[in-house]
C-alpha cells in the first residue's frame, strides 16, 4: 500500500492518507443512506395513511429498518 499526501474530507473534515478521496467512509455510507431513503420515499406510494414499498406493500419504515441492519 502506497501512502499519500493527507488529504481533509469535504464534509466531516477528518483527514485521511487512504489515496486521494475526497469523502471518508464514514461520509459516503451516510450520504448513501441517504440516497437509498431519499428513492424509497420518491418510489413508494401512500396507502391507509401510511407509505408502501413494492408489490408487497411493506411498509417504508420496516425497508429502512432492514437496510440499516444489513449495513449495506
Amino acid at each position: 500500500m502506497i501512502l499519500t499526501e493527507p488529504v481533509q474530507c469535504k464534509t466531516c473534515k477528518a483527514v485521511s492518507v487512504n489515496g486521494g478521496t475526497v469523502h471518508c467512509h464514514s461520509c459516503f455510507k451516510s450520504a448513501y443512506r441517504d440516497g437509498f431513503i431519499y428513492a424509497l420515499e420518491q418510489y413508494g406510494i401512500w396507502k391507509d395513511g401510511e407509505r408502501t414499498i413494492g408489490c408487497m406493500g411493506r411498509n417504508i419504515k420496516d425497508v429502512i429498518a432492514e437496510f440499516d441492519k444489513e449495513n449495506t
